[in-house]
Order: structure tokens, then C-alpha cells, then sequence
């Protein structure tokens, strides 16, 4: 692209040139001081264009450093922040897993009271399934041992009666 613009500008200076050459046509006829008047204003001309170029040229390469300037900027900055945003992220999965860590070790520890809880419960259970196993036993043996006294006192009082 910048070689389409330099013939684009080589064209123009031509051009340019061309056309102060129709504007102050040399003569091979007249005079030399004439011709060298001519030749100092095409010189003056020409000067002043290459100046013109110049410039154009030193402020289009200020602006590619501007702009190589602030490009590189840019990807520092980027750069900066993808560090930046990656050490967050890093520091976010640390604490998630630290978290998660607790959390399972509450879990764990529930479970654990939870089967401490139910073995006391089976104990306390089985205990007092003895207990009243016990208890049914003593209604069962304190009932025959009435029912024997009474069918006995029954039994004497209907002797007493039949006798």
C-alpha cells in the first residue's frame, strides 16, 4: 500500500513538474538569464514540494509511533489484566476448594455423630426391649402365680363347701 502511495505521489510530482514546465516554458531562444530565472523558480518549486513531502513524511512516521506506541500499550495492558484476571480465578478456585474441604469435613463429622447417635439409640433400644421382655415375663409368671393361689383358695374354699 505505501509503494501505491509513493507512485501516487511520484505521479503528482510529475505531474506537478509538468505543469510548471508548461507554465515557464524553456526556450532554447531566449535569454540565459531568463532561462536561469525559469530554472530557479522549477528549483524553488521543487523545493518546496520536497519540503511539503518531508513533512508529511516525519508527521505519518510520528503517527506510526504514536500508534506503535499505544499498540504496544495495549497488549501490555491486556497482558496485565489476563494475569490479573487468571490470578483472581486462581485465587477464587483455592478458596472454593477450601470451602468445599470444610464443608466435607462437617459432613464427615455429622456422619459420624449420626452413627454414634444410632448406635446409642439401637443400645438404648435393645436395653429397654430386655427390660420390658423382663417385665412381661414378671406379669406372666406374677398372673399364673395369682391365678395358682386362686385356683388353690378356690379349690379350698370348695372343699370346705363339699365337705
Amino acid at each position: 500500500m505505501a509503494k501505491k502511495k509513493v507512485s501516487h505521489q511520484s505521479q503528482s510530482q510529475s505531474q506537478d513538474f509538468k505543469q510548471s514546465q508548461t507554465e515557464t516554458p524553456i526556450m532554447p531562444m531566449e535569454d540565459p538569464s531568463v532561462q536561469i530565472n525559469n530554472l530557479k523558480n522549477l528549483n524553488a518549486v521543487l523545493l518546496k514540494e520536497t519540503t511539503q513531502r518531508r513533512q508529511q513524511i516525519e508527521s505519518l512516521e510520528s503517527a506510526l509511533r504514536r500508534s506503535a506506541v499505544a499498540s504496544d500499550a495495549f497488549h501490555l495492558e491486556s497482558a496485565v489484566v489476563s494475569v490479573f484476571v487468571e490470578s483472581q480465578v486462581k485465587e477464587m478456585s483455592l478458596r472454593f476448594d477450601a470451602l468445599v474441604g470444610e464443608r466435607e469435613c462437617e459432613v464427615a463429622a455429622l456422619k459420624r455423630e449420626l452413627n454414634d447417635l444410632r448406635a446409642r439409640l439401637q443400645h438404648e433400644t435393645s436395653v429397654l426391649v430386655r427390660e420390658r421382655d423382663a417385665l412381661v415375663y414378671e406379669v406372666q409368671r406374677l398372673e399364673q402365680t395369682v391365678n395358682s393361689r386362686e385356683e388353690a383358695s378356690r379349690r379350698g374354699r370348695e372343699a370346705k363347701v363339699g365337705g
